[in-house]
């Protein structure tokens, strides 16, 4: 199969930056150049996100946690069902119907049972972190309606 390596060069020279700059992600998870879509197992439903760092990829070491992606942000996600929080990693400028739709499915819940607070507030799915003005490490609250 091809590889993402391909995928990865088209992004770059379409915006003229650098490979290293590019960012491709699955479920939170990311996509190396040397993987394909059968080695990720990717079905047509599922939704790649692109990032574009200001900094080179190639120059950091992996073990390093404290790249920032300027696009993105890390929210945390906790509902009264389960005891741990969930992590998720969005645009700045994606709504939070993104983070919906993956806990629904990872929670087999039906999306429209599903709402948003933060300190209390309900917030609408099409709002996006840059319009609440979310920071990284925030934790929204999932209630589960009946």
């Amino acid at each position: 199969g091809e590889l993402f390596k391909r995928v990865i060069q088209e992004v770059a020279n379409k915006l003229d930056v650098n490979s290293n700059k590019i960012l491709f992600l699955l479920n939170d998870r990311t996509i190396h150049s040397h993987d394909s879509p059968k080695s990720l197992g990717l079905q047509v439903a599922d939704i790649l996100y692109c990032h574009v760092s200001r900094e080179d990829r190639s120059i950091l070491d992996d073990s390093s946690c404290t790249f920032e992606w300027t696009d993105s942000i890390q929210l945390f996600v906790q509902s009264k069902m389960s005891k741990h929080k969930e992590e998720y990693t969005i645009s700045k400028n994606q709504p939070l119907d993104a983070i919906l739709r993956k806990y629904s499915i990872k929670t087999n819940t039906d999306i429209l049972k599903l709402k948003f607070q933060f300190d209390g507030e309900d917030l609408a799915v099409d709002d996006t972190p840059n319009d609440l003005d979310l920071e990284d490490g925030y934790c929204l609250d999932i209630i589960h309606l009946t």
